[in-house]
């Protein structure tokens, strides 16, 4: 999502688990990769905020992730859930798909990278 009158570009993702069982300390995996595999970045639930204890039933995560700066023309992402530091009790991989609109990336991106950095330019010249 574009903010109107500036570059800043936002990522919401909305996780929905219904559980059955108890989980002990449960937490929610996002990881996102470019459209040919190479890994972006990813976000664990349980770094982002403090252990949730037990819980059962139905509930939901929303990651949101501010201008994180990609070129990449698709995003791909996968979801797991596990509990604690243990194996994924459920891993979805290409749960979805994100692309970007080329209109929106800034001039100064190049097409063949993958991200672009915030960045200031000074010239200096000694006047020859």
């Amino acid at each position: 999502m574009q903010e109107p009158g500036t570059d800043c570009i936002s990522i919401i993702i909305e996780v929905e688990v219904s559980s059955r069982e108890e989980l002990v300390n449960p937490a929610v995996d996002v990881t996102f990769y470019t459209g040919t595999g190479a890994r972006l970045f990813a976000l664990q639930s349980d770094r982002l905020t403090e252990k949730k204890g037990r819980i059962k039933g139905h509930w939901r995560l929303r990651f949101a992730v501010e201008n994180p700066r990609i070129t990449a023309a698709e995003m791909l992402v996968d979801v797991g859930l596990r509990e604690g530091v243990g194996e994924y009790r459920k891993l979805v991989r290409n749960v979805g798909a994100l692309s970007a609109d080329p209109t929106k990336i800034p001039r100064m991106a190049l097409a063949n990278c993958i991200l672009y950095p915030q960045a200031i330019l000074h010239w200096e010249s000694n006047g020859d």
